[in-house]
């Protein structure tokens, strides 16, 4: 049984998806188009989206029709053709689908997807710092995680075979305990919550679940995203990144998704989202294989700020081993800065930003 319905998305930029309905053998579905009124499929928040839809009926009457932006129902009636405005303000940034559902009276149905993007109407600041403090690292380290936490440093390390996580007195660096991963897995980011410290996992889609005091493994889960890559949480929830410019939302009594956010500045979509820290009610996060750290805003995924961090790398390039890129954030509460590193680096360095 195979059924076609097409769906249409004009403008600059164009997804089209085809898809395989159901119904009774040789019905005949009616065929969505669907149009961006705007113009274009790239737009800023706060820009209304104005979705017109036109059905044509193949066989019998227009039995309903249903038009969702992001799962989340929009419209529903008998209309042939009508025309939706969406407030993009209500809208997180990042990518956006529309999902057209239609049905006839002869028991032809289908449906078929489209898309937009939504980019911040904000233009991220640069934020500057000052280095207070310089400390040593391990160059053993492939640092994936870092949060300190009552005094305590946890670091959570990567690569197969060398995978781990370390429980140290901060500042002194002093390793109180440590576990280290069996070679098949490829550890990523960590975060503590509550007593419990989560560490995801680079390609295995299994996270693992560990008394933060005695890094005792108490639980494992997996995940629907294809890679793991940050991990940290808002008191509330588990945020973790995938190196998409999506950032998923765990819930840690069920450690299944609540809800995802995209994350865009004003210019574009931004990928490559690797390890976070929350502090004081935003988001920041290394983008991989750059030297720079932004801030973004959890309920809207809008970038607010960028820190660029150059002279970071410079001043561990000596280094007589060979480094990897910058990763790594944590947040000192006590002095109010943060604590950055990188993969291999021999020195984390103290900053205090003008502001957070």
């Amino acid at each position: 049984m195979r059924n076609l319905i097409s769906l249409i998305l004009l403008g600059t930029t164009f997804l089209f998806s085809s898809c395989i309905f159901s119904g009774e053998k040789g019905a005949r579905v009616p065929v969505s188009r669907i149009t961006v009124a705007n113009g274009n499929s790239i737009l800023t928040s706060g820009q209304n989206v104005q979705i017109a839809v036109k059905v044509k009926v193949k066989e019998g009457d227009l039995a309903s029709v249903r038009l969702y932006v992001d799962d989340s129902l929009i419209y529903s009636g008998k209309e042939e053709q009508f025309q939706v405005t969406l407030k993009s303000a209500n809208l997180c940034v990042g990518s956006h689908v529309i999902k057209s559902e239609a049905k006839d009276t002869q028991g032809g149905e289908g449906e078929s997807y489209g898309n937009f993007d939504l980019l911040s109407d904000v233009a991220p600041e640069l934020l500057t710092y000052k280095i207070t403090k310089t400390l040593p690292h391990s160059t053993d380290n492939f640092t994936q995680g870092l949060q300190i936490v009552n005094g305590i440093l946890y670091e959570g390390t990567g690569e197969y075979g060398k995978s781990g996580i370390f429980r140290m007195k901060f500042p002194s660096l002093q390793v109180i305990t440590s576990r280290k991963m069996t070679k098949e897995y490829f550890g990523e980011g960590i975060t503590v919550l509550k007593g419990k410290l989560y560490q995801i996992t680079y390609k295995e889609q299994r996270g693992f679940v560990y008394d933060a005091s005695t890094l005792a493994p108490l639980d494992s889960f997996t995940y629907e995203n294809k890679e793991g890559w940050g991990l940290t949480n808002d008191g509330r929830y588990l945020i973790m990144s995938d190196g998409t410019e999506v950032l998923t939302f765990l819930d840690p009594a069920t450690l299944k998704p609540v809800k995802r956010i995209g994350v865009a500045d004003n210019m574009q979509k931004v990928t490559q989202i690797n390890e976070l820290e929350y502090i004081n009610g935003s988001i920041y996060a290394n983008i991989w294989t750059t030297n720079t750290i932004i801030k973004i805003d959890p309920k809207t995924g809008k970038v607010l700020g960028r820190i660029i961090l150059d002279d970071l790398l410079a001043s561990v390039n000596n280094s007589p081993k060979p480094i990897d890129v910058m990763n790594g954030i944590a947040y000192d509460p006590c002095s109010g800065c943060l604590l950055i590193t990188g993969k291999y680096w021999p020195k984390m360095f103290e900053l205090k930003l003008t502001k957070l």
